[in-house]
């Protein structure tokens, strides 16, 4: 027996073994809907009546729930079907919508169960979207942020495979998509101009588990259970593609030459305060940590005031939202200069410093996963490079800079 169809039918007595009762199986069970958007909702197949559903987004969200305590069981239904039945709690949750104001007023939801990367899709590089025919699912993520946004839509289709033939007809300018949706559509595609696509990003958008009113009310503690456990959920899924690390590390680099001529970070490294004992650089780290969110430490008050610290205020300044914080440590792995204030004094346990701790070239680079910041609504990386004096010698320090990724990808399009 196939491998896929073994796994389902496990699945299916499992499933109906515990229909009878809800907590038969230890667990109670948590009633999801969701609408189909290959790759991150998928078909399978139905057996006895019922979905079998993957995805990327759908084994995220099975991962958190599960480890939540509860059983999910998903269905797949049109979006508009969905809201209705958030909205009058005739389902537990819904998955996977954008943020809206109207849904935020009324429901409340998880943090990002998916981050989907739109961009503008055309056969031409210099398409304007705000004059252009667009196209676009109907009733997709896409479409209800399009109109929330004043955009006029000239067509909806309904499905992606539509939209990439429309656009190799040229019946419309631009399409408007997920990368990943583009990109297995691109691979299985046989339209003669496929290879000649270009690419406007618009937004990073992350997309949300909306519990209903009743549930929420029953169950106060699910979202919160249900977010201790997705980041360990999400895997890959924040991951940057091959062109935007591209776009992020010539990014980085123009940056670091610009900060680095106007700052001495050598001089820096050897102005601010130094721990040699670890003993002490923990203690004064675990006091950090515990006041970051409400006062300075003394230790914080002393860096903050340094001059390297005031020019990397007013660098980050000056970029308008490009950069959201710069941050500069000794071979310690302790801060010696902050644009503002960090959440902990040492570094030296984190990855991006010991991926440098030994690099040999001034040109080394570590990239952090793609994080979503809840109180700004914006996703960022964190890129690090060593700050080396002299040849063949270790580090000194790592600078590290903080940029919101969507900025960043702001960029003239690419084919």
């Amino acid at each position: 027996m196939p491998k896929m169809i073994r796994t389902c039918c496990s699945h299916l007595f499992a499933l109906l073994a515990c229909v009878a009762t809800a907590t038969a199986c230890g667990q109670e069970r948590v009633s999801l809907y969701t609408f189909l958007a290959p790759p991150y909702q998928e078909l399978n197949g139905v057996i006895g009546g019922v979905q079998f559903i993957s995805g990327l987004t759908v084994n995220t969200v099975i991962c958190a729930t599960e480890k939540a305590g509860w059983e999910p069981y998903i269905s797949l239904v049109p979006q508009s079907r969905a809201m209705y039945a958030l909205r009058n709690s005739a389902i537990d949750g819904y998955f996977a919508g954008h943020s809206t104001p109207e849904l935020n007023r009324t429901l409340t939801h998880s943090n990002p169960v998916a981050l989907e990367k739109w961009y503008f899709y055309s056969l031409k590089p210099d398409i304007n979207p705000s004059r252009a025919r667009i196209g676009v699912v109907n009733g997709s993520n896409e479409h209800l942020w399009l109109e929330d946004n004043g955009y006029d839509v000239f067509l909806t289709v309904s499905s992606a495979t539509q939209l990439l033939a429309l656009l190799g007809r040229q019946r419309i300018d631009t399409a408007l998509m997920d990368s990943r949706v583009m990109q297995s559509l691109l691979a299985q595609s046989s339209e003669p101009n496929k290879e000649q696509i270009y690419r406007r990003f618009l937004r990073y958008t992350p997309l949300y588990l909306y519990v209903s009113p009743d549930f929420n009310r029953r169950h106060p503690d699910f979202l919160d259970r249900f977010n201790t456990y997705l980041t360990d959920c999400l895997n890959s899924q924040f991951a940057l593609d091959e062109e935007e690390r591209a776009t992020l590390v010539a990014l980085a680099r123009e940056l670091r030459d610009t900060l680095v001529a106007e700052t001495d970070l050598l001089n820096a490294i050897l102005s601010g305060p130094r721990m040699e004992s670890l003993a002490g650089i923990l203690k004064a780290d675990s006091l950090w940590q515990a006041l970051a969110t409400k006062e300075e430490t003394e230790l914080a008050r002393q860096i903050t005031q340094l001059p390297a610290s005031g020019q990397f205020a007013r660098f980050v300044s000056r970029h308008r939202g490009l950069i959201t914080e710069i941050m500069l440590t000794n071979d310690m792995g302790t801060v010696v200069a902050m644009s503002q204030l960090t959440s902990d004094y040492w570094q030296g346990d984190e990855p991006k410093f010991r991926e440098l701790a030994g690099a040999e070239s001034a040109d080394a680079m570590y990239i952090s996963p793609i994080r979503y910041d809840q109180s700004t609504g914006h996703f960022q990386v964190t890129v690090s490079v060593p700050v080396i004096s002299g040849a063949n010698s270790n580090p000194k320090g790592i600078l590290v800079l903080g940029i919101d990724i969507g900025r960043a990808l702001e960029r003239q399009p690419t084919p």
